[in-house]
């Protein structure tokens, strides 16, 4: 939690769950989703590079 100094607003990531979304798991769970894409990413990326190689080396 943060408060600005200048326009004293506050940055609470919970209260804004609970607010807005009506959610306390939110940010929680929004984190878990930002990991998941992350490890995906990676599946494909390390897939991509598999593909690049054999096709690289292929002979005709």
């Amino acid at each position: 939690m943060k408060t600005d100094k200048k326009s004293q607003i506050v940055n609470d990531a919970n209260r804004f769950a609970i607010e807005t979304i009506r959610d306390p798991a939110y940010p929680l769970r929004l984190l878990a989703k930002v990991i998941m894409v992350s490890m995906e990413t990676v599946k494909i990326v390390d897939e991509l590079n598999e593909i690049e190689f054999f096709h690289e080396y292929q002979v005709n």
